[in-house]
């Protein structure tokens, strides 16, 4: 599961208003939001975004479901490519993205990850540290530290526990459930994904 993901994260959002947006909006409607925090922040999986790793759909969602003053941080990573984009108040946010076969790609990460890191540092003024997010990033380039732990590391910093790991991938989500049905007030199935709970 650690070397395929592909969710986002919300914050600042109302869930009931953003299950009804996606429900109506997406298609297909086929998802996962799952509580990470009290009183936020929310996971969301697609699986049609998931099941594909379609990063444009992920990012489309992601932008529709961010209206109303949400902020919406999306992670895709496969093997060693992977891209990171923000989303807010329903505006496209910056994007950075990297893939090893690709040198005009990796040649503007920098610049994308320096827009990524000062947006960060808008929306959330109080809760990051610029010093440790500069050197968090730092670390990325280099190749120090792997891209799911960094970004586990400045998520930690906006209040979401390492545990959103374990529900980046839509396929894994039931099995966890069936494993452990305490877990079971955590997600809140949409869409399709409602009718495989009915069953």
């Amino acid at each position: 599961m650690g070397s395929y993901i592909c969710a986002t994260v919300f914050f600042h959002i109302i869930p009931e208003a953003l299950i009804a947006r996606y429900e109506s909006t997406a298609e297909p409607a086929n998802g996962f939001l799952i509580k990470l925090d009290t009183p936020g922040p929310y996971l969301m999986v697609d699986a049609t975004a998931t099941e594909t790793a379609d990063w444009m759909r992920q990012v489309e969602l992601a932008l529709q479901l961010s209206e109303d003053e949400g902020i919406a941080f999306s992670v895709l990573l496969v093997g060693e490519h992977w891209a990171l984009a923000l989303a807010y108040d329903g505006q496209r946010g910056p994007i950075a993205v990297y893939a090893p076969d690709a040198r005009k790609l990796i040649e503007q990460v920098p610049r994308q990850l320096l827009a990524l890191e000062k947006a960060l540092l808008e929306l959330f003024p109080t809760e990051i540290d610029p010093d440790e997010l500069d050197a968090l990033f730092g670390e990325m380039l280099e190749g120090v530290t792997p891209v799911d732990e960094a970004v586990t590391q400045m998520l930690s910093m906006l209040g979401c526990p390492p545990s959103w790991l374990r529900w980046s991938w839509y396929e894994t989500i039931p099995e966890q459930i069936f494993t452990d049905p305490d877990l079971l007030k955590l997600v809140t199935p949409l869409g399709e994904a409602k009718q495989f709970w009915e069953e």
